[in-house]
């Protein structure tokens, strides 16, 4: 640590807590922050507003490059973005910003961590090139309540060796946490130090994520409706009506050994064979097993020949048995019905005939 950072302390459990001055004025500004979300679930931006220049320097490094990770516990309100210093509400950061000062070469990397100082997730390491504000596209998941924080990776090796990323707030009312080396993954661990009254340079902007697919929908997801893709939403599906078949002519030719049947394209063809039945009505029906009612008649199922037809005129050799039975003498009714592999379905078309 540099030894121009005052006030600081170890995090140990004999240390009693310390209240901020301005903790009512920062619950304030974190409800007012969700109130003011846009109502279209646009990205809202946490951390610092980074309007301070950096005055002060972390992850110090003497004879050997060494690493740490910082994260801001309270801040005043003046110096707080838009969001407040936890997310309002769960969702993708999508970009994140650190200001730092100073001609020293680090890697820096974002970190998302819960309340008991988890990392809940971690972005790629970058290298800011220049003195300023630096922005980096990421894709890290945070839910409601997460805080942000920096890991340092200070590859200088030389005396005073820093890291200017800090600035000293104006008002007395800031704690700033501090682990070295970095916070590692899968742990809970308390800061090494607590330090008052700085400030820590970053922030990151946060967007919804209503299909739950990992990209923010503002700018990384096309189809915020569909988890299967984060491109453009796919179109509505084009369903091909299916073509129905015409039958326009069903006949038998004389002696009845040949059915003629003309169709308006390529088709199986259906033959139902029914015989015509005397019978009784009974409850509104015409039945043949009864003794009673007035005398009626019905055509009653005997057997279905099926064949592949073409557009135009078919000749199909007539059904002179059926289910291996010869049909008996009688009158009976032929009904064909022609369909497609697509679905298409024709009306049906009867004709009569006599069996002698």
């Amino acid at each position: 640590m540099d030894g121009r950072l005052k006030g600081g302390r170890h995090a140990v459990e004999a240390t009693p807590m310390r209240i901020p001055k301005n903790a009512l004025g920062a619950l304030i500004c974190s409800l007012l922050a969700i109130a003011l979300l846009p109502a279209s679930g646009g990205a809202v931006t946490i951390g610092n507003n980074l309007s301070h220049a950096p005055d002060n320097s972390t992850c110090l490094a003497m004879a050997t490059p060494v690493t740490c990770s910082a994260s801001q516990d309270t801040l005043n309100a003046a110096d707080q973005a838009a969001g407040g210093l936890v997310a309002p509400a769960g969702g993708v950061i999508t970009r994140w910003r650190l200001r730092s000062a100073g001609a020293t070469t680090f890697r820096a990397a974002l970190k998302v961590l819960d309340g008991d100082h988890s990392i809940i997730s971690e972005s790629p390491q970058a290298v800011p090139t220049a003195d300023g504000v630096h922005e980096f596209d990421t894709r890290l998941p945070i839910a409601a309540g997460n805080r942000i924080g920096v890991d340092i990776h200070n590859d200088s090796a030389g005396v005073m060796a820093t890291v200017q990323v800090l600035y000293n707030t104006a008002a007395h009312d800031s704690l700033w946490d501090f682990w070295s080396p970095v916070l590692a993954d899968d742990s809970t661990q308390a800061p090494a130090n607590t330090i008052d009254d700085i400030g820590l340079l970053i922030n990151a902007d946060i967007e919804p994520d209503a299909d739950a697919d990992g990209y923010g929908d503002a700018t990384q997801d096309l189809c915020s409706a569909d988890a299967t893709t984060h491109g453009a939403c796919p179109g509505p599906k084009t369903i091909v009506p299916a073509v129905r078949p015409v039958i326009s002519v069903l006949d038998i030719a004389s002696g009845n050994k040949r059915i003629y049947v003309t169709t308006s394209g390529a088709a199986k063809l259906k033959l139902t064979f029914a015989r015509k039945t005397a019978g009784r009505r009974s409850g509104g029906r015409c039945k043949s097993a009864t003794s009673r009612g007035k005398r009626c008649s019905f055509y009653k199922l005997v057997g279905v020949k099926t064949a592949d037809v073409a557009a135009g005129i078919n000749s199909i050799p007539f059904a002179e048995k059926l289910s291996g039975k010869r049909l008996k003498p009688g009158s009976y009714r032929l009904t064909a019905v022609a369909s497609t592999p697509d679905g298409g379905r024709s009306a049906a078309r009867s004709i009569s005939f006599r069996i002698r």
